[in-house]
């Protein structure tokens, strides 16, 4: 369901959880949008919104493994670079 939820989400998500039960985590991440298209609207409220993330899961991936390692992502704004961590505390990493 990463369509249907920013990189980051998952990667504070997944974290939290393989902070609170080490080792016994495993992250599975999936390409489709919702389902029927009942639930793709009630998730997006607009098919073409959940086509672009569909279409840009590739991408997604890319910048939520860092995210999930201890040192985070560097990120690139308006020529500064921010760290983002799924968890500031991270001991391990949730299995993918």
């Amino acid at each position: 369901m990463l369509p249907n939820h920013a990189p980051f989400v998952v990667a504070e998500q997944c974290a939290l959880l393989e902070a609170a039960f080490p080792g016994r985590i495993d992250l599975g991440l999936g390409r489709a949008p919702g389902g029927d298209p009942g639930t793709v609207f009630a998730l997006r409220a607009d098919p073409a919104l959940a086509r672009e993330a569909t279409a840009r899961f590739p991408e997604h991936i890319e910048h939520l493994m860092p995210m999930l390692e201890p040192e985070g992502a560097a990120i690139r704004l308006g020529g500064q670079t921010f760290r983002l961590k799924g968890t500031w505390q991270a001991g391990s990493v949730p299995a993918t």
